[in-house]
């Protein structure tokens, strides 16, 4: 909308970043993340500067849904059984 008030800015796009973690087992890792982006995230490992477990690999793989939405809640669970999968554990989420 133009005008008096000027153009309203792109909307945020929907995207709910999710982390895993895992032991530190690179097939494993590499395997998790291969599933993740066929589940359609953008998956990748993350470096944590002060890791408390550094036997521990982290994940975070962001989708397209936002808390409290239904596919939210869904994504959750797969992502629970996922990282039990792979011997790691469900480690959150942020927006």
């Amino acid at each position: 909308m133009s005008g008096e008030y000027g153009d309203y800015p792109e909307p945020s796009p929907r995207r709910t970043t999710y982390y895993l973690d895992l032991p530190d087992e690179p097939e494993a890792v590499a395997a998790c993340i291969a599933r993740l982006t066929d589940l359609g995230g953008q998956a990748s490992e993350q470096s944590l500067e002060r890791s408390v477990h550094p036997s521990r690999r982290h994940i975070a793989a962001a989708f397209p849904d936002l808390p409290p939405d239904p596919a939210h809640h869904a994504r959750v669970a797969q992502l629970e059984a996922l990282a039990r999968r792979y011997g790691g554990r469900y480690a959150g989420f942020g927006a």
